[in-house]
């Protein structure tokens, strides 16, 4: 059976703290960083990620495991930054029907 992006991607996941933990990634000086005191902090920063990189919150909840409800408490902030691009996609889709309707 094939393993799923979601497992996938929590195995890696789980594999990257581990080796976090051992300082077996990060080097001398950023083991001195917070990132090294929180390293479960980067499946959150991955799902921020992927919010900012325009993955649909559907889309960003299923692979996080999240509900959608969780997925605007927990990054309503980022999610209430993407109105600017929300925005523009939608003049941009409004330009390109005024464009065809001429």
């Amino acid at each position: 059976m094939a393993v799923g992006l979601y497992d996938q991607a929590h195995e890696q996941a789980g594999v990257l703290i581990e080796c976090v933990q051992e300082g077996q990634v990060l080097s001398p000086e950023e083991l001195e960083t917070p990132l090294a005191d929180v390293p479960s902090k980067a499946r959150p920063a991955g799902i921020s990620m992927w919010i900012t990189a325009g993955v649909e919150p559907p889309e960003a909840a299923r692979r996080a495991g999240h509900s959608l409800a969780v997925l605007y408490r927990v990054y309503a902030k980022i999610l209430r930054g993407r109105a600017a691009h929300a925005n523009a996609l939608i003049a941009k889709a409004l330009q390109e029907e005024d464009i065809e309707s001429t």
